[in-house]
């Protein structure tokens, strides 16, 4: 045999890339000697962004000038941001770390997977939303040690009929999980607005047990610091992150793939 045959897939697991123009399409045929000599690598696709849209709250896009108040880009400066310091309602001392970046929609907008996985869990979260939990095919290139796959919280989403998932389930990178979904009693942020948000928080699949976890320290979190708040704890697993870098890649990959309208 002499060659191979370029096939068709629905979902491209690898991405083909090549010198050669005339083997793009479906059914061309590759020699075994052009593959010897290395014209071509594989490659797996990059993250995609949860969203088909760009966030309210994003620099690019911001809704209107108020929404530059909670642009999830800054750092530390309000409660979009991670590592925001959260303050007790009845001390109004800062008590924990904010663990996410906020990513403003509207409610009922739909949540994708942003790569192949395993869904993990899926319970109750905050406000009257839910939390859908999933362990992708992704290696966090910030992971000291190697060979784990990261966990993503997509928190914040719609309850009910809306959350499309089920623990235990394998899901595809850009199927629909879920959609926003709205806090109980709202936040107007800003006024006047009535809209939910994705809290996304990232783990680099280094640690183990629950991602929400009161007794873990400041100083226990491999990752996740604070420049403003120093000591004080985010109340989640070890190995979370901030989310933001990786967040901007996801943009740049979808813009490319032509995923974001």
């Amino acid at each position: 045999m002499s060659g191979f045959k370029v096939a068709k897939r629905d979902i491209a697991k690898l991405y083909l890339k090549t010198q050669c123009d005339n083997i793009e399409n479906t059914g061309d045929i590759i020699d075994k000697d052009f593959l010897k000599g290395g014209g071509f690598k594989l490659e797996t696709p990059g993250l995609l962004f949860p969203f088909r849209k760009m966030p309210q709250n994003h620099p690019d896009s911001l809704k209107n000038a108020k929404y530059d108040s909670y642009n999830y880009h800054y750092n530390e400066k309000n409660a979009a941001t991670f590592a925001y310091g959260r303050r007790s309602k009845k001390t109004k001392k800062i008590v924990r770390l904010h663990a996410a970046r906020d990513l403003y929609y509207d409610v009922n907008e739909p949540i994708y997977a942003i790569a192949d996985g395993i869904v993990k869990r899926v319970a109750f979260f905050y406000y009257d939303t839910w939390v859908i939990e999933i362990e992708h095919e992704y290696e966090a290139k910030i992971a000291k040690i190697k060979g784990h796959k990261m966990l993503v919280r997509y928190g914040e989403v719609k309850k009910g009929s809306a959350i499309l998932v089920k623990e235990g389930e394998k899901v595809t990178r850009g199927q629909k999980i879920g959609e926003i979904g709205l806090l109980n009693p709202y936040v107007r942020q800003p006024y006047p607005d009535k809209r939910g948000m994705l809290h996304i928080e990232m783990y680099t699949g280094e640690g183990s047990g629950n991602l929400s976890d009161k007794s873990i320290k400041y100083s226990d979190m491999l990752y996740a610091t604070s420049k403003k708040n120093k000591g004080i704890t985010f109340q989640r697993r070890k190995d979370l992150f901030d989310p933001l870098d990786l967040l901007n890649e996801m943009i740049k990959t979808s813009k490319k793939e032509n995923w974001i309208e």
